[in-house]
């Protein structure tokens, strides 16, 4: 298990792709980025995640080039793939990989261009609880959870949905998306990283309003639902959970029934716990863009929630407004920080502080998300 710590906050890590939630903190999506306002109560996100399309799959294939019919074209469309047939140079070749070293207070242009590609896979240097968020839906993310592994401490898939199910007669919950599960990946993880933990994510998916009023209300569904989820977990040697349940559950509710949705959380984490697996909850921005309480949680409730989790993943990022601005300016986050820690402090060791890394682009007539290689490609327009 991770060590606590009592600072301000922890930082939970979101690379390399951008996705589009709504309605949840990590979910897929097709919506694009907009300028009009929406529901507090609709939190939607961009995040960036680490990500491989087809977990089953083979990632790359045997390259094949003739050398003298090198097009553009061909360029652009094979750049990405890596050629690990058998090697056609019979001396010794000797490769090398170092830790990127990059002094923030002097990158320019021709720096981004010339180090974009290259990777730091050494020793982690924030020394606290670090969480990447894994996605099915992106190439190339789940090569770089595996060459980065020190530099976390939890890697999440994002592959399990919980959904209410009812079995010889029983209401209980059946889990989707088990058919992306890569046990070679996770071994791969644990080669760079032994002491890494796996906690895949678990959203709560295919319910509706009156159903979720009865499981609230139904503890012996609740018990089966949650023996189903952990029995998942330990069967495939993981060491707990994030449970993605919050925002569907408000929603759900129309927010009428938090001290129920208490309750489930808080014995879920109980349960957890007795089976030595660690709980974490995402959470949206309890403030929104004019710094008003928009109803997601309080600081009391954030603080007695905090007792029985792990941690509570704040996922601040995508500020909502009907006029350009930035994707999460750091007033905002300050202030929803200290919104939800004025009652107990001592509940930031419990936060994992969600950070996006994109950003989105605006012209007279759409928005949309800059992410690694519109920017790269930017880049090089200016250069």
């Amino acid at each position: 298990m991770v060590a606590k710590h009592s600072t301000w906050y922890h930082i939970v890590l979101l690379i390399t792709a951008v996705i589009i939630l709504c309605e949840g903190t990590l979910s897929k999506s097709d919506r694009k980025p907009k300028i009009n306002k929406r529901k507090s109560t609709t939190i939607g996100n961009e995040a960036i995640n680490v990500v491989r399309d087809t977990p089953k799959t083979t990632e790359f294939h045997q390259l094949k080039i003739n050398p003298d019919e090198v097009s553009l074209s061909e360029v652009l469309a094979k750049h990405e793939q890596l050629d690990i047939g058998e090697k056609k140079f019979d001396m010794p070749t000797l490769g090398y990989v170092t830790p990127l070293k990059i002094n923030p207070d002097e990158v320019s242009l021709s720096e981004v261009l010339a180090k974009h590609e290259q990777l730091d896979i050494g020793e982690k240097k924030f020394d606290m609880p670090t969480l990447g968020y894994v996605t099915p839906w992106n190439n190339h993310g789940y090569n770089v959870a595996k060459w980065a592994a020190k530099k976390f401490t939890h890697i999440s898939p994002v592959w399990f949905q919980f959904k209410p199910a009812t079995i010889d007669g029983q209401r209980t919950c059946s889990i989707g998306g088990t058919h992306d599960i890569d046990q070679g990946w996770l071994r791969d993880i644990q080669s760079n990283n032994s002491e890494i933990v796996f906690v895949p994510r678990f959203i709560m998916e295919g319910w509706m309003g009156s159903t979720v009023n009865d499981f609230l209300y139904d503890e012996m569904w609740q018990r089966r639902c949650i023996q189903a989820i952990v029995d998942l977990i330990e069967r495939n040697e993981m060491q707990g959970a994030v449970m993605e349940m919050w925002l569907q559950l408000i929603t759900m509710t129309r927010g009428q029934l938090k001290q129920e949705m208490m309750e489930l959380v808080t014995s879920w984490a109980d349960y957890f716990h007795a089976k030595d697996l660690e709980f974490i909850l995402p959470l949206n921005p309890p403030l929104n863009e004019a710094y008003e309480y928009n109803g997601i949680m309080s600081p009391e409730e954030f603080t007695e929630v905090a007792k029985h989790v792990d941690y509570i993943n704040v996922m601040l990022y995508d500020y909502h407004t009907d006029r350009p601005a930035g994707v999460a300016p750091i007033e905002w986050i300050q202030r929803n920080m200290e919104f939800l820690l004025r009652e107990s402090p001592v509940s930031s060791s419990k936060v994992l502080l969600g950070l996006n890394f994109y950003g989105f682009e605006f012209t007279a007539t759409k928005v949309e998300a800059i992410t690694s290689s519109r920017y790269v490609y930017i880049c090089f327009a200016h250069y």
